[in-house]
């Protein structure tokens, strides 16, 4: 008689028709068994998932529509006559969009009967089911949910910097999701120089570009951010004579030390760093807004791919760039209905009902196998298209 009971182990019952979804959840969602890398979950920052579920038509297509209105300014008043009739105005303009709501799917784990009987007779001898976890959970889960964040992620970054979602990565289906058509008005050049032009005033001409949005294209005021990818900020703008000035300026005032070109040139270039210009700039520069530094790289099939556009800088409202809308898949709803009785499907969902995992267990030729799959209907979906600067900061104003 075996030691320990395979058929009671939690690897086993994740493919249980009663407990398997309850066993799946808790296993996928459990931060310390599976522990995303930070480096991929961005579109958390910048897209929190939607409450509401979207419906979808009988084929499982789900759609949206984002609406967006500029405000209605306030004007001085008209001289009137006694009786005389008054101006009427509409309010603000409506700007909208409408996209599809994409479906992913990640890459599928397999066991076969071999291997699955080398799994049980493994448990059965040695027990140890916590091993088995943890193995598992690193091995197979993590790898699907970080694929989940990446995807996820690049989608919110085309979102951000272009305005539009496009995939065309993975194997399979290559389709524009959504375009929000920023407003050519709000596409401009980085300034009076190129910010890569080593004599260019930077700081100068980020404040520049949002003063000239907020006064003269908008004509209102509100808190706004700058985003830009690690390699811009750390290539672009912690090498830009101005910031790196600004920066040893009031390092040496925080010091109690004389301020002069000499003690400047004396300053270590180690102290030119992401937290010197959060400590030293953005306080003390008027008019600047917060930067924000996105790692934008993600793995594509071996190959690391990066989808923001080279030289662009983004000015944005400050805050969530949108949502993520989300909706149900009909995977779990058609095989419970109307699949067939040799197969058996179990259903569980994670990441804050982003993420399908379907645990099967499928008939090939006289002998089973254990599939587990990810699927994912979800897309990052921009908001604040109307008041989204880009700036191709490698060319300069004409």
């Amino acid at each position: 008689m075996a030691k320990y009971d395979f058929n009671n182990s939690v690897i086993n019952k994740m493919w249980d028709s009663i407990e398997g979804r309850r066993f799946t959840s808790i296993l996928i969602n459990d931060p310390e068994l599976v522990f995303p890398d930070p480096q991929f979950e961005y579109w958390r920052t910048a897209f929190p998932v939607s409450g509401e579920i979207l419906p979808t038509t009988v084929k499982g297509d789900a759609s949206f529509t984002v609406e967006a209105r500029y405000p209605t300014h306030s004007t001085l008043m008209d001289m009137r006559a006694p009786l005389g009739d008054t101006r009427t105005a509409q309010e603000g303009q409506i700007e909208r969009y409408s996209g599809s709501i994409a479906q992913f799917s990640g890459i599928g784990f397999i066991e076969n009967a071999r291997e699955r009987d080398d799994r049980r007779k493994r448990f059965e001898k040695y027990g140890d089911e916590a091993a088995i976890i943890q193995g598992f959970a690193e091995n197979v889960l993590k790898p699907r949910i970080d694929a989940v964040n990446q995807t996820l992620t690049n989608m919110a970054i085309q979102a951000e910097t272009t305005g539009k979602v496009k995939w065309d990565y993975g194997v399979g289906a290559v389709s524009t999701i959504y375009d929000s058509r920023i407003p050519e008005k709000n596409k401009v050049k980085g300034g009076v120089k190129a910010w890569t032009d080593p004599d260019c005033k930077l700081l100068d001409q980020m404040v520049e570009i949002e003063k000239r949005f907020k006064e003269e294209v908008w004509g209102a005021d509100f808190a706004m951010q700058w985003k830009v990818d690690y390699d811009t900020f750390h290539n672009v703008i912690l090498k830009n004579a101005q910031v790196i000035d600004t920066i040893k300026t009031y390092w040496l005032a925080a010091q109690g030390q004389l301020i002069s070109a000499e003690q400047k040139a004396a300053v270590a270039s180690s102290i030119v760093t992401e937290q010197a210009f959060n400590t030293y700039v953005v306080p003390n520069f008027e008019g600047l807004s917060p930067v924000k530094v996105v790692s934008s790289k993600q793995w594509d099939n071996g190959k690391i791919v990066n989808p923001w556009p080279d030289g662009i800088a983004v000015l944005q409202p400050a805050g969530y760039s949108g949502e993520t809308l989300r909706t149900d898949l009909l995977d779990e709803y058609i095989l419970t209905e109307y699949g067939n009785n040799i197969n058996s499907y179990v259903f569980a969902s994670a990441m804050n009902g982003l993420l399908t995992v379907q645990n099967s267990v499928i008939v090939n030729g006289n002998l089973k196998e254990w599939h587990q799959d990810y699927f994912m209907q979800a897309v990052p979906v921009l908001k604040d298209w109307v008041w989204r600067v880009l700036v191709s900061y490698k060319e300069a104003d004409a």
